[in-house]
């Protein structure tokens, strides 16, 4: 099948989405390994730390749905496609910017990894502001202003550094 692995060493959670097939994951825990059946558009979710989860790519309405995970626990959870068969996990592989109903404070960790940037937040007010877009391979400049059409923010890029204010 075709899976697509999310493991950042600062977020609190690890996934694996299958977009097409099946497949099984073996997921280590407590010393024992759990083997998990994946089928298409399905996606395990390992939590690594007590912290909730706040996944990046939420679609509207999931987030209500979402338990506090604590470390070790292991979710399977739906992938949802948008128009064109595109999903939230997959967006990335053809170049399309996809966030949906995401606060600043995780969207500008996707932000620095796209842009090779790094990110400051200068306006606490603008942490958990949330926003939703999709552009396909847009500039750094592009994506900010149709950001901005959210929330009116500033923003500066000096020595590979953007902060947003």
């Amino acid at each position: 099948g075709d899976i697509n692995v999310r493991d950042y060493l600062e977020e609190p959670y690890s996934e694996a989405t299958l977009l097409a097939g099946s497949a099984t994951v073996t997921v280590n825990r407590d010393s024992k390994k759990h083997r998990i059946r994946l089928k298409a558009l399905q996606k395990i979710v390992y939590s690594k730390t007590d912290l909730s989860r706040r996944t990046t790519d939420t679609l509207p309405g999931d987030a209500a749905k979402m338990p506090l995970a604590t470390t070790g626990a292991i979710a399977l959870e739906p992938v949802d496609t948008l128009a064109g068969g595109i999903t939230a996990e997959s967006a990335w592989k053809t170049h399309v910017f996809l966030c949906r109903n995401e606060p600043m404070e995780t969207l500008v960790d996707k932000i620095a990894r796209w842009y090779g940037v790094s990110v400051r937040i200068g306006d606490s007010s603008l942490v958990h502001q949330r926003f939703s877009v999709r552009l396909d391979d847009p500039s750094l400049p592009a994506l900010l202003q149709a950001l901005q059409r959210t929330a009116l923010f500033n923003y500066e890029l000096k020595d590979n550094t953007l902060t947003v204010r």
